[in-house]
């Protein structure tokens, strides 16, 4: 068992190379954590590869999700939903934008 306690000051940084993508709380290696986006922080639209499967909770703001395979879902505070590992997708924020996600 694990367990943590989210506190803002130890959210790190998050991204790809020198790209910065928002702030993260890590619950465990592998990705699962609590991230925090602000404006400016990403583009307001954005390619987005599940390396892994991932289970996210949107906690603040809403992200528009957009499949390959064609699913179009809009995710609101208090939504959840589930992405296959190798899923391609297009997410499209509305900022703020904070999530819980689990892979």
């Amino acid at each position: 068992m694990y367990t943590t306690h989210v506190d803002v000051d130890d959210f790190q940084p998050f991204g790809e190379g020198d790209e910065r993508a928002g702030e993260m709380h890590s619950i465990r290696e592998g990705g699962s954590g609590i991230a925090s986006v602000q404006v400016g922080q990403l583009p307001k639209s954005g390619q987005y590869l599940f390396h892994e499967q991932e289970t996210i909770h949107v906690l603040e703001g809403s992200v528009r999700i957009v499949t390959e395979d064609g699913d179009d879902v809009t995710l609101k505070p208090g939504d959840i939903a589930y992405f296959p590992e190798d899923t391609r997708s297009a997410w499209h924020f509305s900022f703020p934008f904070s999530r819980l996600l689990v892979a």
